[in-house]
């Protein structure tokens, strides 16, 4: 009996070995959104936590392919906020990307200069952009044929003299040469498609044996991916907020036996990645700095002071540290909180760490050990302090320190021997 049951777990053992898992993880309709949004009903997105989430899938799977169906830029034609965008996208290491009308959005010239010029992966079956129609992956033996396509549809709304410059060929008629060569060299085929879900199911329905169509232009949030006879088609909303994921399994035989789809969501929870963290920074920062001229916010503390974290200090300094803790400083931004006035920037300005600097608060997302007044906001500290500890180094706490934002108008009871009895340590 027991050399039975062996003899059938051999063979389930077996066939399940025989087995292929390939999991295909897809972006679409980016549309230049460098972080997480930050909003209290619905805190998702974006790049700079999807690429932790491949990072571990990666690490995790054996047999990953990371595509995006196009959208990747603005829909403004913002040039700044797109450049920012392309200089972090390499850092999720793309297998495929097919274009989007948005991606045009800056002129043929800018979309030549960084796109074509920095070799992204780009596949287009229909537009003269010089990319190749499709590429071919292989995991385990089992061929992958993905294929580029963006419909004409897509640039209906897009200004006359841009659509002017774009060469946009017959999807039909792309797809069907495609097909012919991928049909004899391929176990699969995925069309990565900017289209939107209406055109991609007439495809789905006109092409049965693509296997699977990851799309974009719609921005339909499809939760189990969308069944159109033997097709699965997958899309991920927009803005980053989801990272779609296909598992595919293929049998001995490189035939597909099972197929599923689902979202992730990219919650405010989610780990950063550093180096993209660091480039959104660079972007969002020029924004703060014209809101501190703008709204006459509070002068940011001279670049020859050090700030940071509060942690820092704690390596030496632990028992100031643990005073710190306790008083209201460290808790500045709940408060802010418990009164709904995280969006103010009047407000924040002053209950978070080196609000106006490169190195200070952003926001809880991309900076959040800076969102509590911390030691070097009110101890000014030179920047060799570090390497040189000496008390000479760190200034003593004075009334002009503290009315930055301990004014008339925002503490008209503020009396400075008062308030330095109390953060004493």
């Amino acid at each position: 009996m027991n050399n039975r049951v062996l003899f059938i777990l051999l063979i389930f053992y077996s066939l399940l070995s025989a087995q292929t898992k390939i999991t295909i993880l897809h972006t679409n309709n980016l549309n230049s959104t460098l972080e997480n949004c930050i909003c209290p009903d619905h805190p998702f997105g974006s790049i700079e936590k999807i690429k932790p989430l491949v990072d571990k899938i990666r690490n995790k799977e054996k047999n990953v392919l990371l595509l995006d169906a196009g959208d990747i830029l603005s829909p403004f034609g913002d040039t700044h906020k797109d450049k920012t965008m392309l200089s972090a996208l390499p850092y999720l290491k793309y297998d495929a990307i097919t274009v989007g009308d948005q991606d045009f959005l800056n002129g043929m010239t800018f979309f030549k200069n960084n796109f074509i010029k920095k070799n992204y992966p780009l596949i287009s079956a229909n537009l003269s952009i010089n990319a190749p129609p499709y590429i071919v992956k292989e995991f385990s033996k089992v061929k992958i044929g993905i294929i580029g396509i963006t419909a004409p549809t897509a640039f209906n709304f897009f200004p006359e003299d841009k659509r002017n410059e774009i060469a946009v060929g017959d999807v039909d008629k792309n797809i069907e040469k495609a097909l012919d060569e991928l049909r004899s060299k391929t176990d699969i085929i995925i069309l990565l498609s900017h289209s939107g879900l209406d055109e991609d199911k007439k495809i789905a329905a006109k092409y049965p044996e693509i296997n699977l169509i990851v799309g974009g232009h719609s921005q339909n949030v499809l939760k189990d991916g969308e069944k159109i006879g033997n097709t699965l088609i997958a899309q991920a909303g927009g803005d980053g907020y989801y990272l779609g994921r296909v598992d595919i399994i293929v049998n001995r035989n490189r035939k597909i036996s099972g197929m599923s789809a689902r979202l992730i969501p990219i919650g405010i929870e989610l780990k950063n990645d550093a180096q993209i963290a660091s480039i959104v920074k660079k972007y969002d920062f020029s924004f703060i700095e014209k809101a501190v001229k703008s709204q006459k916010l509070i002068k940011p503390i001279a670049r020859s002071y050090y700030i940071g974290e509060a942690e820092r200090c704690k390596k030496c300094h632990t028992k100031e540290y643990a005073a710190w803790e306790k008083s209201a400083h460290a808790r500045s931004w709940q408060s802010l909180v418990n009164d709904k006035k995280t969006k103010s920037l009047k407000c924040v300005s002053c209950h978070v760490s080196g609000f106006g600097r490169l190195e200070g608060f952003i926001n809880v997302n991309i900076t959040p050990a800076m969102k509590n007044v911390s030691c070097t906001d009110c101890h000014y500290t030179a920047e060799n302090h570090f390497k040189k500890k000496d008390k000479n180094s760190v200034q003593k706490i004075n009334r002009n320190t503290c009315i930055r934002c301990h004014d008339k108008e925002n503490d008209t009871e503020f009396n400075f021997k008062e308030a330095l009895l109390q953060v004493k340590h």
